[in-house]
Formats: structure tokens, sequence, C-alpha cells
């Protein structure tokens, strides 16, 4: 049933990373905060599940970033004849870098909504087997040094129902 995950994660990745996506709800908030958030691209958006300190060791990108993946699989053998039918865990996890510890925290409690107003728009059925009810819940963590910098990270977590 990975191929459950790998499309539940894809389809959230494609979300963000629409036109309509959350750098699209980044200029509204800067807009209407008079705010400098700084915009995700392709390279910054990324299917995987991977810590902050393995991020800043082994992998080329920069902050802001938006990790996404499949935290875990719940088969509930809800529809007859089917080998999956349940709901998927599936976490986006947003990371923010600075200097110093200034704004830090305003930025990414607007970063959480630019990705909520991003969930908000895609409620309802993603595909013939994925649905989202709309429905998450979103935790910002404490500041912590990033490499030489500080780093803030918030996740927001989702249920999706599946079934194949």
């Amino acid at each position: 049933m990975a191929n459950l995950c790998i499309a539940a994660i894809e389809q959230l990745r494609g979300f963000a990373l629409a036109a309509d996506g959350i750098n699209e709800r980044i200029r509204e908030i800067n807009f209407r905060d008079t705010t400098e958030l700084t915009e995700l691209n392709e390279e910054s958006v990324l299917a995987r599940n991977i810590s902050a300190e393995l991020t800043d060791a082994s992998v080329v990108g920069t902050y802001p970033a938006l990790f996404v993946w499949c935290a875990g699989m719940d088969n509930k053998l809800e529809r007859k004849f089917t080998e999956f039918s349940g709901s998927l865990l599936v976490r986006a996890e947003l990371r923010v870098s600075a200097e110093d510890v200034d704004g830090l925290e305003g930025r990414i409690e607007r970063y959480v909504e630019a990705l909520t107003a991003v969930l908000g728009a895609h409620h309802g059925q993603w595909t013939p087997n994925l649905a989202f009810d709309g429905a998450y819940q979103a935790r910002i963590e404490a500041m912590s040094l990033g490499g030489i910098h500080f780093l803030q990270t918030a996740r927001v977590e989702i249920e999706i129902v599946a079934h194949a």
C-alpha cells in the first residue's frame, strides 16, 4: 500500500507548488502584513522524512523548506473486497531559519497559515482512492540551533481516507 502513501504525498506536494499554492498564500500574507516572507521553490518542497540535523549536514537546500511524508497507515478494512481501506497520516513540516530569534516565531506562524490555507482549498476527493476532509493539527516547535543559525519548525498533520 506504499502506492497510496506516495500518491498522497505527491498530491500534497503538487498542491503546495501549484500556481495557487503556498506561494500565492505567502504573497497574500506579505501584502496583508507588510512582511517579506521568502517564497518556496521546487527544491525546497521535498517529499522526504529527514531530521533538521541531517538536512543541514547532508542536503543542499535553503530555508524556508517544506518536507512532506507519510507517517503511518491504519488499515481498518472499512470497505469490503479491498486490500486497504482506512487512513493515512501525512505530515508536512515547515522549517524556517534566521540569524537571530527576533521575528522567527511570527514567520513560522505565517508559513503555517499559508500551508493550512492551501489545505483548506483542497478538502474533498483528491483521487479516486484518496480523500481529505479538511481537518488538520498544527504544532509549532520551540526554536533551536540549526547549523550556524536559529531554526524553528512547525508540523501540520492530516488524515487521508484511502482505499485500494
